[in-house]
């Protein structure tokens, strides 16, 4: 079980049918001697879930931390077994198995209507249902009345999309066309249709599992964790290796690679020259990703100081001249300590003094690079590839912000102070022509 805001293994549990101490001796009809079994489980592998999932929440409760929500997937069987003990408990679906279960459904019903065998239509109708639930969080019955606009949408009625500011008939009705559909045109089959409103109708029923969806996915990204240490061709549910191996996956979980150091050194054990090699090693991959959870971005201090000191009044602009001058006092420039508090202090001087085009995002040079296909079509100038790359803008924005929204790349380019007269070119850029 893991917690939604830390992404930790909260608490964890197995069962086993087997324990090979126990059949060894059963086998030779001897005395099973006291041991360590592994055995926890009688009943059938379809009852260990709900199993599970009810000693974690009564743990979770008696240790203090009770359960209100639980994000999981459609098993039925689990949540009435949680809500007998638990009746206060709300079950909220997971993103994913919803998505998976929309898009199942709509395949299965290609098998019937050859309107959903074109390899764009079934993405296009997954990823409105899914704009529809995300964008109405706040209302169960907003979430209903976004499933009934689908339906009428997809079909050419738009009577509906009067207030979706994502549909575009209302601004040209002449010259709307589907961007995912067939030709550019709406689904005509009244058959498919009376199928996809039956369909919608049964989600609408459950429209309030649906607000504030949460996701899996460190679920699965955890049971890989778990297959890496006792994978299924192996069988180690017949000893304690099973739990010791699930431990270690929850340790990696929660801790990182550095757990086995850590383990080594509580247990009085050498923390091993390979195992701290490697997660240093690790450590040096995520250095920048922690540098910039404290740093926002970076200055040219030369810069700020030639537009704001004239030349006239220092013979040049080298850090140790500027801070003679300015801070009337000197410092070993040979050492790197006392250069860095020497330049910091001469920054706090000159601080007022900056301008937002002075400050450069930490990913400017990433960013600058990424809008060269831009620049060698002619679509932006470099001055403008500049000012998007110094706000940390970078090409794949302008991906997604056209993805989700028709206005999205207009409200960056305005948002940094670009004309929105390159929103046109840009999107045509982005624009893969349909076949």
């Amino acid at each position: 079980m893991i917690g939604t805001m830390t992404g930790k293994v909260i608490d964890f549990s197995h069962r086993s049918r087997n324990c090979k101490v126990c059949e060894y001796h059963m086998g030779r009809k001897e005395t099973v001697p006291s041991h360590d079994c592994s055995k926890n489980w009688q009943g059938t592998s379809k009852g260990m879930e709900p199993d599970m999932a009810l000693e974690m929440t009564h743990n979770l409760k008696d240790n203090g931390c009770p359960i209100h929500v639980l994000h999981a997937d459609n098993d039925s069987t689990t949540t009435t077994r949680l809500k007998v003990d638990f009746k206060e408990l709300q079950k909220k679906d997971d993103q994913n198995h919803i998505k998976k279960g929309f898009s199942k459904k709509l395949y299965d019903l290609s098998k019937t209507f050859k309107e959903l065998k074109h390899p764009e239509v079934i993405p296009y109708l997954v990823r409105c249902f899914m704009y529809a639930i995300k964008e109405n969080n706040d209302s169960s019955e907003n979430i209903k009345s976004a499933f009934s606009r689908l339906v009428q949408h997809i079909f050419g009625d738009h009577t509906l999309c009067t207030d979706a500011e994502w549909c575009t008939y209302k601004n040209d009705p002449e010259k709307f066309r589907y961007k995912s559909l067939p030709n550019g045109e709406s689904l005509s089959n009244d058959a498919l249709k009376k199928e996809i409103s039956t369909l919608m109708e049964k989600y609408s029923t459950r429209a309030g599992t649906l607000q504030n969806m949460g996701s899996t996915q460190g679920n699965e990204n955890f049971n890989q964790i778990v297959a890496s240490k006792a994978p299924k061709s192996r069988f180690y549910g017949g000893s304690s290796s099973l739990s010791n191996r699930l431990s270690a996956s929850v340790l990696q979980k929660n801790e990182g690679y550095t757990w086995l150091s850590k383990v080594n050194e509580a247990s009085l054990l050498s923390p091993g020259q390979h195992t701290l090699r490697i997660e240093n090693r690790l450590k040096e991959f995520h250095l920048f990703s922690t540098f910039s959870a404290c740093a926002k971005g970076f200055i040219d201090t030369l810069k700020v100081s030639k537009r704001v000191i004239p030349k006239h009044e220092v013979e040049n602009y080298k850090q140790q001249t500027l801070v003679k001058e300015i801070l009337q006092s000197t410092y070993s420039a040979h050492n790197a300590k006392e250069d860095v508090l020497s330049l910091k202090k001469l920054f706090e001087v000159k601080q007022e003094k900056c301008i937002n085009e002075d400050v450069y995002n930490l990913n400017y040079n990433h960013a600058k690079i990424s809008f060269k296909p831009l620049i060698d079509m002619k679509i932006i100038n470099t001055l403008i590839c500049s000012k998007l790359a110094r706000g940390g803008v970078h090409l794949c924005h302008f991906k997604i912000a056209n993805a989700r929204d028709e206005n999205g790349v207009k409200a960056i380019l305005t948002e940094n102070h670009v004309s929105a007269k390159y929103a046109g070119p840009i999107i045509q850029f982005l624009t893969v022509p349909e076949e």
